[in-house]
């Protein structure tokens, strides 16, 4: 955990007094300790934008910058885009079908967002520069810049208009008063008709739930750690100082993983080889 320090930040307008770890990210303090669960952790380097938030303004991979870092500052996460209700932007990416599977729309809102802070009338080119640091595996680019593009032309701002779930977003009525129903749900849709996505909601707010944002008490973490060089042969590992650290269970070691499976290879009717694993009855034990 490393040092601890006091911090206060302002998030989503509300202020908070903190201790944090000199190693913690924002990113983990959003998350872990806040439980705000709209900023996703991906790629844990900063390059696919999953995690990108507002401080002061302006965006930040919230996986590389430190929480104290934050001290002092104002940050600003999916949850409080709308500050209750779906902003202009918001009601955009449901209107353009640019929400996909969710994993990657809060980062992307916060960065164009952003660009509409400070730019209320962006052309194409600045949209798709702005957005460059956020990476959709879902490949539903032209549908987001679309949706940044449209807000833009109207106004901009991206300002709250007061929109709800039962807003009209040009796909037919939403029906919301129907109490069994999920709220977003379209009950007049017809064949040939558009619709809103089931869950688009969740989606542009943050609060679509995955794997990783479901948290059980007592649960362990993973952490792969990977040698910080291109190419180099292996001679020894000490595991001895990482066994010490608070919080550490147990270590597998590259030697346990590689011995646990014997791998076989063996070739088929077109020519293309191809790998089996059995497990290894005389392996070494997983937890060390």
């Amino acid at each position: 955990m490393g040092d601890m320090s006091r911090i206060k930040i302002d998030l989503n307008g509300r202020r908070h007094l903190l201790d944090v770890g000199s190693n913690t990210t924002l990113l983990d303090l959003l998350r872990d300790t806040i439980h705000l669960y709209g900023s996703k952790e991906c790629c844990g380097v900063g390059e696919c934008g999953a995690c990108t938030v507002l401080v002061d303004g302006r965006t930040a991979n919230s996986c590389l910058m430190l929480a104290v870092e934050a001290d002092g500052a104002e940050v600003t996460t999916i949850e409080g885009l709308g500050a209750g209700s779906l902003n202009a932007l918001q009601q955009a990416f449901l209107k353009y079908g640019a929400v996909q599977c969710g994993f990657c729309i809060p980062g992307m809102l916060m960065a164009a967002q952003a660009l509409l802070n400070q730019d209320q009338h962006p052309n194409e080119e600045k949209i798709r520069e702005a957005l460059s640091g956020n990476l959709c595996r879902c490949g539903g680019y032209n549908r987001i810049v679309a949706a940044v593009r449209s807000v833009a032309k109207a106004s901009g701002s991206g300002k709250c208009t007061g929109a709800d779930a039962s807003q009209n977003f040009g796909f037919g009525r939403l029906l919301a008063e129907i109490a069994p129903h999920r709220p977003g749900q379209n009950m007049q849709a017809s064949v040939g008709a558009d619709v809103p996505r089931l869950g688009g909601i969740e989606r542009v707010t943050g609060s679509q739930q995955f794997l990783a944002d479901i948290p059980l008490p007592g649960m362990l973490y993973v952490k792969l750690v990977t040698l910080d060089a291109a190419r180099a042969r292996i001679i020894g590992i000490d595991l001895s100082e990482a066994r010490r650290v608070p919080g550490v269970i147990a270590i597998i070691p590259p030697t346990t993983c590689r011995n646990r499976f014997r791998v076989s290879a063996r070739s088929t009717r077109t020519g293309q080889s191809s790998l089996s694993a059995r497990p290894n009855t005389t392996a070494s034990p997983w937890l060390q």
